[in-house]
């Protein structure tokens, strides 16, 4: 059994992990975005927008896969201003003249909501089979 200083000093030691934790979500995110544009934007020079389109959901597929739902999320709105702002005739500008410049960009942030939001569903049906299995072997246990 853990005496009193030790459980302190493991709740101290969690919190410090969940401020790091914190800390590290603003670098990855801004890694990840310009990253992404980096390849897009190669994508784009050989591809076409279709490149463009396809690297950005390669990015958002590896963070929703690497990484928590607040940078997925922010990768998907990041990445959608983006590729209306640098891709989309007209260029440099946030407005888009062509219906469908409309539908794939409409497309383009569904599927990535599916995929982060299939992301999260794995991992909340993963968490709650883990509990579930831990409740079963603590019942298992005596406590003295």
């Amino acid at each position: 059994m853990l005496s009193g200083n030790e459980l302190k000093k493991s709740f101290v030691m969690i919190e410090t992990n969940k401020n790091f934790e914190k800390k590290k979500k603003l670098p990855l995110m801004l890694t990840l975005t310009l990253t992404s544009l980096f390849f897009a934007y190669v994508a784009d020079r050989n591809y076409g927008l279709i490149g463009a389109v396809v690297a950005y959901t390669f990015f958002i597929l590896i963070s929703a896969l690497q990484s928590n739902l607040l940078v997925s999320i922010f990768l998907i709105a990041s990445s959608f201003l983006s590729l209306q702002f640098f891709f989309i005739e007209p260029i440099y500008s946030f407005s888009v003249n062509e219906l469908e410049a409309w539908f794939m960009l409409l497309a383009f942030t569904i599927s990535g909501i599916a995929i982060v939001y299939g992301r999260s569903i794995t991992l909340k049906n993963n968490l709650s089979k883990a509990q579930k299995s831990f409740l079963f072997f603590k019942s298992d246990i005596e406590v003295p």
